[in-house]
């Protein structure tokens, strides 16, 4: 069975979605899956397509025009019409207009969405939220990544998700001062209300993995290491700023304190209305945060009771159970049969 993902960004790119993804299908190839993915060419040194771990990756360049950019995707898309064609599923990450045009000229093809965030932007733009129902309406099937979209974009998932996380094969032990901040280096993950938290911190070390707009700020407070794999300092961090649900999930996962700041309804309501809320602190007070920091370092039991349960919670979102979502999903358009493996 020949499965077609279609996603803005993947592997070598690194964020949420990417890995999303990227998982996904290694876990789909490991059921008898075929799987390609389109995307866009992000660097020019990337190759147009390639095999990464068995998955077929094809990438196009998408100029960075408004408008320009979307119909240059679905003149490339036509043209590789073949790889639609021959795919027995179509399901896209966010970006289901590129496959819009396709609804019309291939209508029995079964298409899937899996919606997984906002576009960082408050308010919402009309644009968006209208974007965000066009592919609900022309969708089989969808997956969103967290309550909060249905109750800011006015839209019904047939699956809620919150994400999967990969497990540390073993802890270490924590160095007891140490913040590792996690995502984009950028306003709308919350990173603003975190930089009036440093000041009031004293004898903490301060990391960052991310970058973005707001780096030369984040390097007043501490060392930027931009985007690279977090494992090693959320092995050893105490504390963790995360950015998204990847980031709070790894922080979770790793046994790390955990705070996540908004600075809009949108952004409070995507972590509040999650499962995990409880076992994270979510504020958008600097001075909150620095008092809880401080109060985590000094009650040791109360918070290592609250780290097992974060643990406890975060484990059962195994990329396995995400896979079976994705088969529920598809369901609604195939027969069973096509789901033996």
């Amino acid at each position: 069975m020949n499965i077609l993902f279609l996603t803005r960004f993947y592997n070598p790119h690194i964020g949420g979605v990417e890995t999303h993804v990227e998982r996904v299908s290694e876990r789909l190839i490991n059921r008898g899956y075929k799987v390609t993915v389109i995307t866009t060419k992000f660097r020019k040194d990337l190759p147009s397509q390639e095999n990464l771990n068995r998955v077929s990756v094809k990438r196009f360049f998408q100029p960075k025009v408004k408008y320009v950019g979307l119909l240059y995707t679905w003149l490339w898309l036509i043209k590789n019409i073949g790889l639609i064609k021959k795919s027995d599923i179509v399901h896209c990450h966010d970006v289901f207009i590129w496959y819009l045009p396709f609804k019309f000229l291939l209508p029995r093809k079964k298409v899937f969405t899996t919606f997984h965030g906002w576009e960082g932007v408050y308010p919402i733009g009309q644009k968006n939220i209208l974007l965000k129902k066009m592919a609900l309406r022309f969708s089989d099937g969808n997956i969103i990544m967290g309550e909060y979209l249905e109750k800011h974009y006015g839209i019904k998932g047939d699956v809620v998700s919150y994400g999967a996380v990969d497990l540390p094969k073993k802890f270490l032990k924590k160095k007891k001062r140490l913040i590792v901040y996690l995502g984009r280096l950028d306003d709308d993950t919350g990173l603003t209300v975190f930089l009036k938290t440093f000041p009031k911190l004293r004898g903490f070390q301060v990391e960052f993995c991310g970058d973005g707009p707001l780096r030369g700020e984040c390097e007043k407070y501490g060392y930027v290491h931009g985007f690279i794999d977090p494992k090693d300092f959320l092995t050893k961090a105490t504390f963790c700023l995360a950015g998204g649900y990847l980031s709070t999930l790894q922080a979770l996962a790793n046994k790390c304190v955990t705070f996540v700041a908004y600075n809009n309804p949108l952004r409070h309501d995507a972590f509040g209305l999650a499962p995990f809320s409880q076992w994270i602190t979510l504020s958008n007070s600097s001075k909150e945060i620095s008092e809880k920091i401080k109060y985590y370092s000094r009650e040791a039991n109360e918070t290592q009771i609250m780290l097992n349960k974060g643990y406890d919670w975060v484990k059962r979102e195994s990329w396995k159970n995400l896979v079976r979502s994705y088969l529920k999903i598809w369901r609604l358009g195939f027969p069973k049969k096509l789901y033996r493996k």
